[in-house]
């Protein structure tokens, strides 16, 4: 698909891409910190059913294995935050190589005008 970008269109963008960067940006702070929350709350967990004597198993693979079940709503947590972040980071970088492009597409059109 082949798109013509004026001088108009390019400014347009160059002008709300920095807006749209820094939402992107926060998105991916505040996804950040909420698998930070995750996983502390994981760990909290699993000292908790540890120290709680909670956890049963006669090798310490069966132990992994209890503490896995006990704790597998917090791992799901974990995993979605962090499928989250990825995809966060994929739209941060898109509209950064957007950013990129415009700002190469200005400097064309500026020497068209020379």
């Amino acid at each position: 698909m082949e798109q013509k970008i004026d001088r108009e269109l390019a400014v347009e963008r160059l002008l709300k891409l920095p807006g749209e960067i820094c939402q992107h940006e926060c998105k991916i702070l505040d996804i950040s910190l909420k698998l930070d929350d995750a996983k502390a709350a994981l760990a909290n967990k699993e000292v908790s059913l540890i120290q709680e004597g909670k956890i049963e198993g006669k090798n310490e693979q069966q132990r992994k294995a209890c503490l896995a079940s006990l704790t597998a709503e917090e791992r799901e947590e974990v995993r979605y935050l962090e499928r989250k972040l990825a995809e966060a980071k994929v739209q941060y970088n898109f509209k950064m190589n957007e950013f990129s492009a415009m700002k190469a597409i200005a400097r064309l059109l500026s020497r068209e005008v020379d």
